[in-house]
């Protein structure tokens, strides 16, 4: 029985992997999303315990690229703020009981927790970001008149 099981999770990865936007949920082609640690923990908590494993290709479609670019650098600061707060905290916590190894846990476990919390809004990075087009760019930049610059 877990055999079955196993053999039809593993032919449902070989086949071809429905694209998923994570940022509108339809089923459309996009920029494809970096599958790191945060991903593969979600994956195997849905594998192992929910029982529930769709194995969606993780995308961006191209309608909602400019509000995820947007939400990614909001959640990139958000990040960056939670683990200075965290390094601030923990540091006030050693400075004011120096050499008391519970203190040097206690940080850590403050580092730690704060990371965590930086994670309830997790968004992660595409795997290559698109690139302007050099045309487009130098039309606006000189007002779309070529014919002033020869």
């Amino acid at each position: 029985m877990q055999t079955e099981k196993r053999d039809g999770m593993r032919a449902g990865r070989q086949a071809k992997r429905e694209p998923r936007c994570i940022y509108c949920g339809s089923a459309k082609d996009g920029l494809a999303v970096r599958e790191d640690a945060v991903i593969a923990s979600i994956r195997w908590f849905n594998r192992r315990i929910l029982g529930r494993y769709r194995n969606y290709r993780l995308v961006v479609c191209k309608d909602c690229y400019l509000n995820y670019r947007k939400a990614r650098k909001k959640y990139v600061r958000k990040q960056a703020s939670y683990l200075v707060v965290g390094l601030l905290f923990a540091g006030l916590l050693v400075a004011v009981s120096p050499g008391n190894l519970f203190a040097y846990l206690f940080g850590f476990a403050i580092i730690a927790f704060m990371y965590l919390l930086s994670l309830v809004s997790y968004l992660p990075a595409l795997e290559a970001e698109p690139q302007p087009q050099s045309g487009a760019r130098q039309g606006a930049r000189d007002g779309g008149n070529r014919a002033k610059n020869v």
